[in-house]
């Protein structure tokens, strides 16, 4: 048997031509120059295609709730860009009424609308920042230690088809605003083990966005989480307890204490393969900010602390910097909470607000400091479908967002040569001649020719055998219906008969039945 393929030389020429096309690009994006943040460096693509974050994401966060004066967010917006931040997340809620109720909902009263998020969003890419979308659940009438970690509505079903409307209104702004990362949950500790709804949710989301998708889990159940396969960013809440039992602990036991827990975050990502995001990382300007940073409610009589604040800051930074500018590291990055556009922040302010406190120049520092580390501002990492464990990273010299559109087109020819002989006791040959051909759509053409020679053995040619007489000396010794049988549509070669000749036929199958 003898196998024979042919390519033609063609297609390989075209994608060798659009490779060559592509390198100079490629080149020329790399050696761009510093360019102003604040001016877009190319026209709107109508179809820009999957969406990536920076990497390493350099993070800040803008709390979205009621919007009175909406020239104060997009001036927070411009403010975070200053910063250094390469990347702003947009926290925005709706509203159930306790714990236990089963409706999701939307209060004018309460909450933005639609276009004024879409308008901080698309301020986000003027200013060359990518952007993050995470719509959360707040509880309007809470109970003392209620909290969205711990709803238990009456119906599971009615809740999360009241959940299902949440996330489509969120994602129908995500789609027109162009974010790079939506959040389809956060910190929704007792749905995290109903995998099939998750599941369900987010194949719906996937199917209708094209940027990345992420669940931001409590920083103290991340480890516990099971739902990191459906998604491909493992975002956490990172108000974790530092020094729990030593509120206002120095710098460097903070800074050891971030390690300890750097190290599992880490561990985690590595487990199931997905690159880590602290999407909310902050501290309130209180003196317990390092043992409880969840908690920003001054209690009577309690003065802020902007130095607790500061010092928590540059603990992070100093836990956290060279392992998120590292290009093999399964940290992803980080966002900072948070920037409120309303309070100015200030000395007496207890808040996670920066602005007016020291805690805001330790930040913009720790910024510039990664972004030494990294060799300027980070492109894209490109993580497909939440099933890649493969990151690659593209460093650029600016806040240079570059949209490349490539389209290969490649047709191959293969022609399939195969000849095949068989050679059984009676004489049988067949010869099989199969020519497959591909172009896009594969066609399978088959052409067969066969040549049937038989011996005749009975003393006269071309007689009639009857059913005692043997056509072959063997014939009496073998068992009946043995032997190779060729089949062809309306002819049958008898073994009892020999023929000297060709025949051409349009289909042969040949099998064999019982042993020779």
């Amino acid at each position: 048997m003898s196998d024979r393929v042919h390519l033609g030389c063609r297609p390989r020429t075209r994608v060798l031509i659009a490779l060559a096309l592509v390198s100079p690009l490629v080149i020329a994006i790399a050696g761009r120059g510093w360019s102003d943040p604040a001016t877009p460096t190319s026209a709107p693509d109508p179809d820009p295609g999957p969406r990536r974050l920076p990497d390493p994401v350099l993070g800040f966060a803008i709390n979205a709730h009621h919007i009175g004066n909406l020239p104060l967010y997009l001036e927070g917006v411009d403010k975070i860009a200053e910063m250094g931040a390469n990347t702003l997340i947009v926290v925005t809620p709706w509203f159930q009424e306790h714990v236990h109720s089963q409706t999701i909902r939307h209060d004018p009263a309460l909450c933005p609308t639609a276009e004024q998020l879409e308008a901080i969003l698309e301020r986000a890419e003027q200013r060359g920042l990518a952007s993050i979308l995470m719509p959360i659940i707040l509880i309007e009438h809470p109970g003392e230690k209620d909290w969205r970690g711990v709803i238990r509505p009456r119906s599971w079903e009615a809740w999360w088809r009241s959940y299902d409307r949440f996330t489509d209104y969120f994602l129908g702004i995500a789609n027109r605003a162009g974010v790079d990362c939506f959040v389809v949950g956060s910190e929704l500790n007792t749905t995290e083990d109903q995998l099939e709804r998750w599941d369900r949710l987010v194949t719906r989301v996937r199917a209708e966005f094209s940027g990345l998708i992420s669940y931001s889990a409590n920083w103290d159940r991340y480890h516990k989480v099971t739902l990191w396969p459906l998604v491909d960013v493992l975002s956490v809440s990172a108000y974790f307890e530092l020094e729990r039992s030593r509120p206002g602990a120095p710098e460097p036991d903070i800074a050891r204490a971030w390690a300890t827990e750097r190290e599992r975050l880490l561990q985690t990502a590595a487990r199931w393969q997905r690159p880590l995001l602290l999407s909310e990382i902050g501290y309130p300007a209180l003196p317990w900010a390092n043992a409880h940073p969840w908690n920003y409610v001054a209690e009577d009589g309690t003065r802020a602390d902007p130095e607790a604040q500061a010092r928590c800051w540059r603990a992070f930074f100093t836990a956290w910097s060279d392992v998120v500018a590292d290009a093999d590291s399964d940290a992803l990055g980080f966002c900072g909470y948070r920037w409120d556009p309303y309070h100015r922040g200030g000395a007496r302010d207890t808040g996670y607000g920066v602005v007016g406190k020291p805690a805001y120049e330790v930040i913009a520092e720790g910024f510039r400091g990664i972004r030494d580390r990294v060799g300027g501002v980070a492109g894209a990492t490109t993580r497909p479908g939440g099933r890649g464990g493969v990151r690659v990273r593209v460093r650029v010299r600016d806040r240079v967002r570059v949209r490349v559109r490539v389209r290969v087109r490649v047709r191959v020819r293969v022609r399939v040569r195969v000849r095949v002989r068989v050679r059984v006791r009676d004489r049988v040959r067949v010869r099989v001649r199969v020519r497959v051909r591909v172009r896009d759509r594969v066609r399978v053409r088959v052409r067969v020719r066969d040549t049937v020679r038989c011996a005749e053995e009975s003393d006269r040619a071309n007689t009639p055998v009857t059913s005692g007489s043997p056509a072959h000396p063997r014939a009496a010794s073998l068992p009946p219906r043995t032997g190779w049988i060729v089949r062809s549509r309306g002819w049958r070669p008898r073994p009892s008969r020999r023929c000297h000749g060709q025949r051409s036929v349009r289909a042969v199958s040949v099998h064999h039945q019982g042993g020779i």
